[in-house]
């Protein structure tokens, strides 16, 4: 998107503005980005600890960027810009990462325009059974 705001002074003049490319009468000041980053879901959206996953995150206005959660435990790889509304990244989820939702923050690398979501990925206990010794049976005695 782009934006120009105006200014006048009482008597209806326009101030100028060197934009770097000549003055332009009627520009004081320009505002101009990228839209904002959004984050929608997160699939999986529940992960286990001591697990990694490749998650598909779905929102809109991607580009190249990384990808943050609050709390520790989680380390992330580096994104793969799918489309400008899907982005896959790795996610490794330490065997004693605190359990419990996180939101999850997108900040693009060329503007530094974070999106943040609320609670979108939750950490869940590893339901991995502990492995059970086995016995085998000697049948040579």
């Amino acid at each position: 998107f782009y934006a120009a705001v105006t200014s006048e002074d009482t008597s209806s003049n326009y101030s100028w503005c060197d934009t770097g490319g000549g003055v332009f009468r009627g520009y004081s000041t320009e505002v101009f980005g990228y839209p904002r980053v959004r984050l929608t879901t997160a699939t999986p959206s529940s992960l286990q600890q001591g697990r990694t996953y490749s998650i598909v995150l779905a929102g809109q206005n991607f580009q190249a960027g990384t990808v943050t959660t609050t709390g520790t435990g989680i380390t992330w790889g580096t994104p793969t810009v799918n489309t400008c509304g899907q982005v896959t990244v790795s996610a490794t989820v330490a065997a004693n990462a605190p359990v419990g939702a996180r939101d999850l923050s997108y900040t693009r690398t060329v503007d530094s325009v974070k999106g943040t979501a609320t609670s979108l990925v939750t950490i869940v206990a590893d339901t991995t059974p502990p492995a059970t010794p086995t016995n085998p049976i000697r049948t040579d005695r």
